[in-house]
């Protein structure tokens, strides 16, 4: 099954220009700073390119760990874990990265990175990772059933859709707490919260962020279109449709949810059929998406916010 590729290629970064506005870019400048938007980690970003690689052997998955000791430990406590139980103990990467599987690593890597981007002390954070985490699993299930030849890839675009929370999150907790308040309180989206707070919204930060960083078209569609009215989505160009979908399934299971947040809950639970109907599935279809979906995020969540727990809260 082919992969699209993370980031963009250099000879389509001569033609693509940004798409984001200057105004945009100015503003989020003056609330967080002119360098509010730091470069990719140079780990980051070979793990990324790695996982993206379909043509990626074991031997290239174990010399990136190998190269970092944090990851090395993670990757072997994983391996060891119940996650994995099939067998001995696992003493060596290779080991482990056998044990896990190229298609498991991929993802492993994917969260474990992610983790470590704008990490914050607020409570909150962990909140968001837990939401990420259930987008990206809600994506692979909503993706196998309509859109397969992106399923490889639906896990990764989910745990990166919310990026621009992050930053404005670490780069502003107490406004952003303002947010939470509006959406606990008041029954408001992230996206109308965050428009009486600030003057832009995650999906504008998480585009800067996206284009900085230059990530590949389909990506920064997602991350930018995932908050769409659904009649500007298509199944042609699937990768926003699947993550305002996948998005909108886990906040209706009340994934990464502080307490407070039942009336926004409830809010996306009735938003699911219309979703439904644009993706041409039943109402019996959508209760078995959401069926499956809670059933694989009770079973793989642990993997990916456990593994990850001390990345997710540091400073």
């Amino acid at each position: 099954m082919p992969i699209w590729p993370f980031f963009r290629s250099k000879r389509a970064l001569k033609k693509t220009a940004p798409t984001t506005s200057n105004g945009t870019a100015r503003s989020v400048a003056g609330y967080f700073g002119a360098y509010s938007i730091p470069s990719m980690p140079a780990s980051a970003r070979q793990a990324f390119e790695l996982s993206m690689d379909p043509h990626a052997e074991a031997r290239d998955f174990v010399a990136l760990i190998q190269s970092d000791e944090a990851l090395t430990a993670r990757i072997l406590k994983i391996s060891n874990s119940v996650f994995y139980d099939r067998g001995g103990i696992c003493r060596t990467i290779e080991e482990g990265v056998l044990k896990i599987g190229l298609n498991e690593l991929r993802k492993l890597l994917h969260a474990s990175t992610l983790a470590d981007v704008f990490p914050s002390n607020s409570p909150f954070r962990s909140s968001l990772w837990a939401h990420d985490v259930g987008v990206a699993i809600c994506a692979v299930v909503v993706a196998s059933k309509v859109a397969p030849r992106i399923s490889e890839v639906a896990f990764l675009t989910g745990l990166m859709h919310d990026i621009g929370k992050l930053l404005m999150l670490q780069r502003s907790p107490e406004l952003y707490l303002k947010v939470i308040e509006q959406v606990e309180r008041k029954s408001r989206t992230f996206i109308e919260a965050e428009l009486e707070v600030f003057p832009f919204t995650h999906s504008d930060v998480g585009e800067l962020i996206a284009e900085k960083w230059n990530f590949s078209e389909e990506l920064r569609r997602a991350i930018k279109a995932h908050h769409s009215p659904l009649n500007e989505l298509t199944l042609k160009e699937p990768e926003a449709l699947i993550i305002k979908v996948a998005d909108t399934l886990a906040h209706s299971l009340g994934i990464g949810h502080p307490q407070g947040f039942h009336d926004f809950q409830l809010a996306n639970q009735k938003a699911l059929p219309e979703l439904w109907r644009k993706l041409h599935l039943t109402e019996a279809d959508g209760r078995e998406l959401v069926r499956e979906s809670r059933i694989a995020y009770e079973t793989e969540a642990d993997l990916y916010i456990s593994s990850t727990a001390s990345s997710v809260s540091a400073v």
